[in-house]
This record gives structure tokens, C-alpha cells and sequence, in this order.
């Protein structure tokens, strides 16, 4: 895995997305979560992979049932696995 980006606030996604690349994990916490009210805007052109903390979930009173099959519920193992996979973490706030 090349980098882990951590989408930590709605309004940062589009920057986020124009320096992510092909194979590059997005890690959508925090407020960030209010994107997955609009799935659609998680949609791109490359190939990304999509996570999102379901306490972050939670916090905003958005269920898992509503996510679409790309955006992949975790919790704070898995994040600290992706956070020692990743060759750099940027931050997206």
C-alpha cells in the first residue's frame, strides 16, 4: 500500500481525492463521516479503497446498512493495521 489518506472533515474530500492515487487507502473518520450521507461522492475515476470507523458512524447516526459495498465499516485494530501498512499517512481535515 502506497499511502493511507485520513479524511477527517467533509469538506477536505475533494482535496483528498485530487492527490490520492490508484491503490491508496481512504480512512474517512470524525466529522468525515457526514460524506457517507452521499455516498455517490466517494465514487472516482481510479481505484481506491474505502474505509470509514464505525464510531465515527455512529457518532453521526448513520448505519452501516446505508453504505454501499465499497465503503468497508472498521474499527481501531484494523486502523492501526492500516496506519503500519502504510508507506505515508497525509491527513485531510
Amino acid at each position: 500500500m502506497s499511502t493511507l489518506h485520513l479524511l477527517s472533515q467533509p469538506q477536505a474530500l475533494e482535496a483528498c481525492l485530487s492527490r490520492a492515487e490508484e491503490g491508496d487507502v481512504v480512512l474517512i473518520l470524525g466529522a468525515g463521516a457526514l460524506v457517507c450521507r452521499h455516498p455517490e461522492k466517494c465514487a472516482t475515476r481510479i481505484n481506491l479503497q474505502w474505509r470509514v470507523m464505525r464510531d465515527a458512524l455512529e457518532m453521526h447516526g448513520i448505519t452501516e446498512a446505508r453504505l454501499p459495498h465499497s465503503l468497508q465499516c472498521i474499527d481501531y485494530a484494523a486502523f492501526v493495521d492500516l496506519a503500519a501498512a502504510a508507506s505515508r499517512c497525509l491527513s485531510w481535515f
